[in-house]
């Protein structure tokens, strides 16, 4: 029994070990033409991410895992996604998301706190400015510069003269380390422009050889109203936000002691009376045995005895030896001599 508790006490500190737990589930909107789910997990655990039969939304699971999550952090209005629905399933917590429209989907792992973070994309973009000014601005805020610089350069070709267009390609490459090209592309933002007094600060941080991040760059307000974010920031926002549900998980944590402690104690006092009752039942058994044997009568054990005396003498008178004598009469050597030595058993008739 002690080593059943000692083995269960082992399987639950290994479950504690190793089972992980869901802490918060976080998505954004970029510009109606993405949208980010961002999972955080207290530790590193494995997840994959399926796709619906018609593409249109997916399934992330993330193993060996339970959730008490039910509530979704939304951190402004969703146009992409139109549902998502958090469920425990056997062996993994679910996290089932539904869009509006085929989705091209990107995902990855962060660390310290452990994130899985998911990038749904509007499938075909049309060629319409403002879808594909968006997904250029979503690649620029999740630090995709490569497809950001690549949207902004044919951009920049069908709208030459757009000074959102050029003032945006001109801070993704100040940021990237190419100050010259974004010299040339924030010069060609004019003075009547709303973004004008934007460039000329970003012209100035050029000549004065400011490294990207060494100062914040201020944004028009157009640009602000999106609040472009970065993965950091997103990250930030995880972190920040869900102190309930990690109190949650902490008290979940209590719940299960409380329940094991309590387990310990059945166990504990099934053994106990288990015990009791064995205990209980050699006593009655032997009382029972006890009760059961005859009662001897005194008078027949004498007379047995001087019977056995005077056979030990008369042998012995008969040259017979101690050995044989308890050899015949089937007592042993010590009664032979007790019989012998003992006169007052002799003359028992």
């Amino acid at each position: 029994m002690k080593r059943s508790l000692i083995l269960l006490v082992m399987l639950f500190v290994t479950a504690l070990a190793y089972g992980a737990t869901l802490l918060s589930v976080t998505t954004r909107d970029y510009y109606e033409v993405a949208a980010r789910i961002v999972i955080q997990v207290d530790k590193n655990a494995k997840y994959s991410v399926e796709s619906n039969a018609s593409a249109a939304g997916c399934e992330i699971r993330i193993y060996d895992t339970q959730t008490s999550v039910s509530k979704v952090q939304y951190q402004n209005p969703l146009v992409l996604i139109s549902n998502i629905q958090i469920a425990n399933k056997t062996g993994y917590s679910s996290v089932m998301i539904d869009t509006k429209g085929a989705c091209k989907i990107l995902n990855f792992a962060m660390e310290d706190p452990y994130r899985v973070v998911v990038d749904l994309i509007k499938f075909p973009v049309t060629a319409e400015r403002q879808e594909r000014l968006g997904l250029a601005r979503f690649y620029d805020d999740t630090q995709r510069y490569r497809h950001a610089g690549s949207l902004y350069s044919k951009l920049a070709v069908d709208y030459a003269d757009d000074a959102e267009i050029n003032y945006l390609w001109a801070t993704l490459l100040y940021r990237v380390g190419n100050p010259d090209k974004a010299a040339k592309r924030a010069g060609m933002i004019p003075a009547g422009s709303s973004y004008y007094k934007y460039a000329q600060s970003l012209l100035d941080r050029i000549e004065r050889r400011v490294a990207p991040d060494a100062e914040p760059l201020e944004e028009p307000q157009a640009v602000s109203e999106q609040d472009s974010t970065t993965v950091q920031d997103t990250v930030a926002a995880v972190t920040s936000g869900p102190q309930t549900a990690q109190e949650s998980s902490r008290s979940k944590l209590g719940v299960y002691i409380l329940v094991f402690l309590a387990f310990c104690a059945g166990v504990a006092t099934v053994y106990g009376s288990v015990k009791l009752l064995r205990t209980l039942s050699r006593k009655t058994m032997r009382t029972d045995e006890t009760a059961s044997e005859p009662e001897a009568n005194p008078t027949e054990l004498n007379l047995e005895d001087g019977i056995k005396a005077r056979m030990v003498t008369k042998l012995m008178s008969d040259g017979w030896t101690t050995k044989e004598i308890a050899r015949e009469l089937q007592i042993s050597r010590k009664d032979v001599e007790r019989f012998a030595n003992n006169k007052s058993l002799r003359d028992i008739t």
